[in-house]
C-alpha cells in the first residue's frame, strides 16, 4: 500500500464481427453508381454472399422465412429465385473494422429490382456454433428512384411519390395496395388520395415504367400491421373523484362523476350525452381482486351520476378499483367502460396537528433573509414540547409575472409549442426542454420549544442567475410514540425589486425586417418604474460543431440601452440573416440588483445543422401567435434543415381535413393556415419535406465533388 504498482494484462485478438443494416428493409442509395450494399467485419477473411430476386408479393414470405430462422435451427430457404451464390474475399488487418462493399449489379433484371441479400462469414452456420446466429446479415434490398411515403387517418390515405435524388414530384405512378384491390394514380404534384381498405393492405407498390418501390406497414418481421378503414365512434370521457382518495374498513365512500361525448370524426364536438347514457353501473374490487360491492347510479340530464357504498369491516387493505361501466343506447360509443382507484387502509388517528408558517412577511429578495415556523399541538389541548423537528428545504427556479402586463414575457419564456422536449438526431442538443434549472436540497434538525414551535433561518444567497427562486420548507414533527406528521410553508424569493417585460407583435419576422421589441419595467404590483438602466440584446444563433457535438452558440450581438419610462420602449433590432434571435433584457434596481427576461424570435432563412446519415430530420413550425380565432389566418413559419425541398401540409381534426403541396427555395418558408368555427378548439399541423443535402464529413463539413444524399424530414 502507498507504492505504485504495474499491472500488466494480455490482450487477445478481438471476437469476429459481422454486421449490416439495423432494418431488415433496405432502399440503396439512388445517386450511387453501382448498387452496392454495405457490411462491416472484424476478423473475416471472406464473405458467402447470396441473393434471391423477389417481387413485392413476396414479402410476406420473407416475414415468416425470418421467423423461422430465428426460431428453428434447421430454417427453410428464402423465397424468390436464387440469381447470386459466391464468396467475396476480404483484404482486412486483424482486428480492425473493414468495410464490405458487395455489388449486386449481376443479380439485378436492369436498373431496379427487389433482392434478398444474405451475407455471412464463409464458415457458414452449423448446428454447433448457433450461439453466433447474430454473425449473418439479411435484408430485403430495393434498388429503385421513387421514394414514396403514405400517410392514412381513420378511412382515408394519402400517397406521396417523389424522386429519391431530389425530392422532385413524380407524376403518373401508379399506386397499389397488396390484396386490398385499391389502385391509384398520382397527379402532377406526386399525390394520389384514395379510401383505406375495408380488407387489409400490409404493403403498398409504386411503378413508374420498370421502376417498382415498395414501402410495407411495418418492417417488424414478429408483426403483422396492416392500413385498413376502421369504424369510427364518438367516445365517453368520464371525469370521477371520491371525497377523500383514503379509506379505513368499514368506512363509507362518496362518488362523483360527469360524461361527455367527443365526437370522433372531423366535425366532432364536444356535448352532453343526451339519451345514450342512462345509468352507471359499479363495481368495487379490493386489492386482491375480490369483489366488495357493487351498485348502479343515475345519470342526469348534464351527464352527471353519484352514488355511495359502505366498505367491509373485514376489506383488504392496499389500493382498490371502482369498476364503472356506462349502461344505455351505446352501440355508437367507444370508451364506456372506466376505473376509479383510491385506497383501504388502517391507520392510527392524529393524536397531534403540525402547521408551517412563514414567520417573516414577504416580499423576500435575493441577499436577505426570512424565518420560518413549524408549530405542534395536541388535538387534546397543549403544545407537543421536545419534540424532533426536521426540515427540508429545497430551492428551485421558478417564475413570477407583475400584474397588469400580460402582453409582456417576464423571465425565461419557453415556446408553448415545446410542451414536451423535442427529440433530434444523435449529437445535437435541443434548444428548448423542461425548465429544470439548478434544484438544491437542504435538511435541518432541531427540537420543537416548550411552546411546541421550531424556527429555522433561511439565508437567501445570490442566485448563479438572475431570476426568480421558489423555496419549500417542509417539517416533519415526531412525538414520543413516534408518529410523524409534516407541514409545509412555501415563498418565493425575487432577485430584485423590478422586473423587466419583453413584448413582440409576433414570433417571426421576414429576413432584413427589423426586429421591434418592446420594454416595461415595473415593481413586484405590476406599477411601471421610469429611470431605470435597462441592457437589451439581441443575438443570432448559430448552430457551431464542438467536441464531437452540435451546438447552438450566439454570434452578432446587437445592443440597445434604454432608460425605463411610464410607458413601454421599443428597440429595434436588424435581421441581415435569417435563423433564431435570441432577445434578453436586464434590468438593475436601487441596490444593485439584477433580473432578466428573455425570448426568442425566429426571422424567415437560417440554416439547421447538417446530418451526415440518410435519416428523419427535424422541422421546426413556428406560429406567429399563441390563440387563434374564426377568420384569422394563421402563418406557421417552416425551418428546414435543407433546402431546395418539396414539402406536404396535412391539416387534420380527428381525420385529415385537407392537404397542400408546397415547394421550398431557401431555407423557410411561410404557410398560411385559414382558421373557420369549425376548427375549435384546435387544428393538427404536420409538415413532411423531401429534397437533397450535401453529404458532410464527421466534422459537419460539406464533401466536395460527390452527389448529394437524399433527404427527408
Amino acid at each position: 500500500m502507498g507504492e505504485d504498482g504495474r499491472l500488466t494484462f494480455r490482450v487477445g485478438s478481438a471476437e469476429p464481427v459481422l454486421v449490416g443494416p439495423e432494418e431488415i428493409l433496405v432502399t440503396l442509395d439512388p445517386a450511387a453508381t453501382k448498387p452496392v450494399f454495405t457490411v462491416y467485419a472484424i476478423n473475416h477473411n471472406r464473405l458467402k454472399v447470396r441473393a434471391y430476386a423477389v417481387e413485392p408479393s413476396d414479402w410476406p414470405a420473407f416475414k415468416t422465412y425470418l421467423q423461422e430462422y430465428n426460431g428453428q435451427d434447421d430454417p427453410p430457404e428464402p423465397p424468390g429465385r436464387k440469381v447470386m451464390d459466391e464468396t467475396v474475399p476480404l483484404e482486412s488487418a486483424a482486428d480492425v473494422l473493414t468495410e464490405a462493399s458487395i455489388d449486386l449489379s449481376e443479380a439485378l433484371d436492369g436498373d431496379f429490382g427487389h433482392l434478398i441479400v444474405i451475407v455471412e462469414p464463409d464458415r457458414g452456420i452449423s448446428l454447433l456454433n448457433r450461439d453466433r446466429y447474430r454473425d449473418i446479415v439479411q435484408a430485403w434490398v430495393q434498388v429503385t428512384q421513387i421514394g414514396l411515403d403514405a400517410f392514412s387517418d381513420h378511412s382515408e390515405m394519402v400517397v406521396w411519390t417523389s424522386d429519391l435524388q431530389d425530392g422532385t414530384p413524380l407524376p403518373e405512378v401508379t399506386v397499389e395496395a397488396d390484396t386490398a384491390r385499391v389502385k391509384a394514380v398520382t397527379g402532377s404534384d406526386g399525390i394520389a388520395r384514395f379510401n383505406l381498405p375495408e380488407t387489409e393492405a400490409a404493403y403498398l407498390v409504386a411503378q413508374q415504367g420498370g421502376d417498382v418501390a415498395f414501402l410495407p406497414r411495418s418492417a417488424y418481421f414478429w408483426g403483422d400491421d396492416v392500413w385498413q378503414a376502421r369504424p369510427v365512434k364518438d367516445e365517453l370521457r368520464w371525469y370521477v373523484f371520491d371525497d377523500r382518495q383514503m379509506y379505513r374498513p368499514g368506512e363509507e365512500v362518496h362518488v362523483k362523476g360527469w360524461l361527455r361525448q367527443i365526437g370522433g370524426r372531423q366535425n366532432g364536438d364536444v356535448g352532453l350525452v343526451g339519451d345514450a347514457v342512462s345509468a352507471v353501473r359499479y363495481q368495487v374490487i379490493d386489492p386482491q381482486g375480490n369483489e366488495l360491492v357493487g351498485g348502479q347510479g343515475e345519470v342526469n340530464a348534464l351527464g352527471g351520476f353519484d352514488f355511495a357504498f359502505t366498505l367491509p369491516d373485514n376489506a383488504n387493505l392496499g389500493f382498490a378499483q371502482i369498476m364503472l361501466n356506462a349502461e344505455g343506447n351505446l352501440i355508437d360509443l367507444s370508451g364506456d367502460r372506466y376505473h376509479h382507484d383510491f385506497q383501504i387502509q388502517e391507520f392510527r388517528r392524529p393524536e397531534f396537528e403540525v402547521s408551517a408558517r412563514n414567520e417573516t412577511t414577504g416580499p423576500y429578495f435575493v441577499g436577505d433573509e426570512a424565518v420560518v415556523a413549524v408549530s405542534a399541538n395536541y388535538f387534546a389541548g397543549g403544545p407537543l414540547p421536545n419534540a424532533e423537528v426536521t426540515w427540508q428545504v429545497t430551492s428551485s427556479p421558478s417564475s413570477y409575472a407583475p400584474p397588469n402586463w400580460p402582453d409582456f414575457i417576464f423571465g425565461k419564456w419557453i415556446p408553448w409549442w415545446f410542451a414536451f422536449e423535442p427529440i433530434y438526431a444523435e449529437g445535437v442538443y435541443p434548444p428548448y426542454g423542461p425548465d429544470y434549472g439548478e434544484v438544491d436540497v437542504e435538511t435541518f434538525s432541531g427540537v420543537t420549544d416548550a411552546s411546541g414551535n421550531h424556527y429555522l433561518r433561511l439565508d437567501f444567497e445570490e442566485a448563479s442567475e438572475p431570476r426568480p427562486f421558489s423555496v419549500l420548507a417542509e417539517a416533519t414533527v415526531i412525538d414520543v410514540n413516534r408518529q410523524a406528521w409534516a407541514g409545509t410553508t412555501s415563498l418565493l424569493v425575487h432577485p430584485a425589486e423590478l422586473y423587466v417585460g419583453l413584448r413582440s407583435e409576433s414570433t417571426f419576422v421576414e429576413r432584413g425586417t427589423p426586429l421591434k421589441i418592446d420594454v416595461i419595467v415595473t415593481d413586484l404590483d405590476g406599477k411601471p418604474v421610469s429611470g431605470r438602466p435597462i441592457e437589451v440584446t439581441a443575438a443570432r444563433l448559430e448552430w457551431k460543431y464542438r467536441q464531437g457535438s452540435w451546438r447552438e452558440e450566439a454570434v452578432e450581438i446587437q445592443e440597445c440601452k434604454l432608460e425605463s419610462a411610464l410607458e413601454p420602449l421599443t428597440c429595434d433590432f436588424e435581421t441581415p440573416m435569417g435563423g433564431e434571435y435570441q432577445i434578453t433584457a436586464l434590468v438593475t434596481d436601487e441596490k444593485d440588483r439584477q433580473n432578466q427576461s428573455q425570448f426568442t424570435r425566429w426571422v424567415s432563412g437560417g440554416q439547421r445543422p447538417p446530418a451526415r446519415e440518410v435519416e428523419q430530420e427535424t422541422i421546426t413550425l413556428i406560429p406567429d401567435k399563441e390563440t387563434y380565432q374564426p377568420g384569422d389566418v394563421a402563418q406557421i413559419l417552416v425551418q428546414t434543415p435543407f433546402s431546395p425541398a418539396e414539402g406536404l401540409l396535412t391539416v387534420s381534426r380527428n381525420g385529415f381535413l385537407y392537404t397542400e403541396r408546397f415547394h421550398i427555395r431557401e431555407d423557410t418558408i411561410t404557410l398560411q393556415v385559414p382558421i373557420e368555427e369549425k376548427h375549435i378548439p384546435n387544428l393538427h399541423l404536420q409538415v413532411y419535406l423531401v429534397g437533397a443535402a450535401p453529404r458532410t464529413d464527421d466534422q459537419g463539413e460539406t464533401l466536395e465533388g460527390v452527389p448529394p444524399r437524399p433527404a427527408f424530414a
